[in-house]
């Protein structure tokens, strides 16, 4: 049951294994509320006296930028692992529970990508990375229109075959959603390897 809409939650997920949370590693798993914030790694830093350089040629600032991209990512994973996690694992006694929970799930999952993209969005990007930095927010909101249309289109639905036609119905579009943002996630990788900088994305080839 709910095979489709399970494959696409865990497809919505894929789109935000970035930086040290790309790919999954079974070390980036855990609580949500584990991982630091933006504002507590900033601080972190600032304590530390860290510049951020690598001694690789990188800039502190380039080299930062991706420090703090990677946090939020590892932070956004995390969360989104939890979410499809507990709907896969869970059992259901009929198609109302199950329908609930799926919707419940989706509303986290928008939830998460929002906070996501204001994070991303309210960090100031060097120059060599603009244009990858405002590409991969763009293919998040795209993430978050399809997402938001399918939790909207659930509503409606009242049985488990007729969500299991409806996650039919947007795989498609995720398929191409995760394309999209698969490109931008290589373009960032190779921004950070072409600046001597240990940041592994780890983008879906």
């Amino acid at each position: 049951m709910l095979r489709l809409v399970r494959i696409t939650l865990v497809s919505l997920s894929a789109l935000l294994l970035l930086a040290a949370a790309c790919g999954g590693d079974d070390d980036s798993t855990g609580s949500a509320t584990d991982a630091p914030t933006a504002t507590e790694a900033t601080a972190t830093e600032t304590d530390s006296g860290d510049d951020g350089g690598d001694g690789n040629g990188a800039s502190a600032d380039l080299d930062d930028y991706f420090t703090e991209v990677s946090k939020i990512a590892l932070r956004t994973d995390t969360k989104l692992e939890q979410v499809g996690g507990e709907l896969q694992n869970a059992t259901f006694a009929n198609d109302a529970e199950e329908i609930a929970a799926t919707q419940d799930a989706f509303q986290q999952v928008g939830e998460t990508l929002e906070l996501a993209i204001l994070d991303f969005s309210d960090l100031d990007p060097p120059p060599e990375a603009e244009d990858a930095h405002a590409e991969f927010i763009e293919k998040l909101q795209a993430a978050l229109i399809v997402q938001s249309e399918f939790l909207a289109d659930m509503q409606d639905v009242t049985t488990s075959a007729e969500l299991d036609a409806l996650a039919d119905d947007y795989n498609p579009d995720l398929a191409e959603t995760d394309a999209d943002f698969d490109e931008a996630c290589l373009a960032l990788q190779g921004i950070a390897d072409d600046n001597g900088i240990d940041a592994d994305l780890r983008c879906t080839d």
